[in-house]
């Protein structure tokens, strides 16, 4: 940061002290800016995720093998139809052994589907997907977003539902992050401020001492400067 001839005299201490008020606040949002920007590829890069799920076989083979999410298909029985290896890796398991398991078994660990399952809801209404963040027994510590990418006949019953985990414990962290540095900015924020309104009256206060000072024999002005820098003293106690 830097300030270009001053219009009027030469730059002085309380110039500087402005600049380092602002300093703070601007990094600090030049830092949110770029945690933004983070989150905001992480979130495109789910998107661009989402659009892989529904191709056929081979393609399912080549790429969603390699997508670094857990999908699977599952029946209408909960049972799963299909499902992609960074799952079985998250469950310690194959592809082949997860196939024909009931879903909320192998993954939730449940004797019966969660509240958030589409299966359970029959997914017999008009909601095209269900979404929800989840902890796993499987992957301790970790925070999962589930989706539920209901599959329909053209009759509109239901023929198997895509599912979806992502890790997101990353994202959250960021959003955490970023929440916190906000906090940071309205922190700085209010110390320029407070900087700010302590300024004045003290260039006021030190103007009315050099004045009274400046007229020694002058009981007048001295009294009334003298005045004038109580009240400033007083401002500041308040605002402290």
């Amino acid at each position: 940061i830097e300030l270009i001839n001053k219009q009027d005299g030469n730059f002085t201490e309380s110039d500087l002290q402005l600049l380092e008020s602002i300093a703070p606040p601007l990094a600090i949002a030049i830092h949110n800016a770029s945690l933004q920007e983070q989150v905001r590829q992480h979130i495109a890069n789910l998107t661009t995720l989402f659009e892989k799920v529904e191709h056929a076989k081979q393609e399912w083979e080549l790429t969603v093998d390699a997508i670094d999410a857990g999908i699977w298909f599952v029946d209408t029985d909960c049972r799963i139809v299909r499902a992609n290896r960074t799952l079985a890796n998250w469950l310690n398991t194959t592809p082949q052994e997860l196939v024909g398991q009931f879903c909320y078994q192998v993954i939730h660990r449940s004797i019966a589907p969660p509240e958030y399952c589409p299966m359970k809801q029959r997914i017999t209404d008009a909601k095209i997907e269900n979404t929800a963040e989840i902890q796993l027994p499987s992957r301790p510590g970790k925070t999962m977003r589930f989706n539920t990418f209901p599959l329909r006949y053209p009759d509109g019953m239901t023929a198997c539902s895509v599912n979806v985990l992502n890790d997101i414990t990353t994202e959250r962290a960021l959003q955490s992050q970023l929440i916190q540095s906000e906090k940071l900015a309205a922190i700085g924020r209010l110390a320029g401020s407070i900087a700010h309104e302590i300024n004045n009256p003290l260039q006021a206060l030190q103007g009315c001492l050099d004045l009274a000072l400046a007229n020694p024999t002058n009981v007048e002005k001295q009294q009334r400067y003298l005045n004038i820098a109580k009240s400033e003293v007083e401002r500041l106690a308040g605002l402290v």
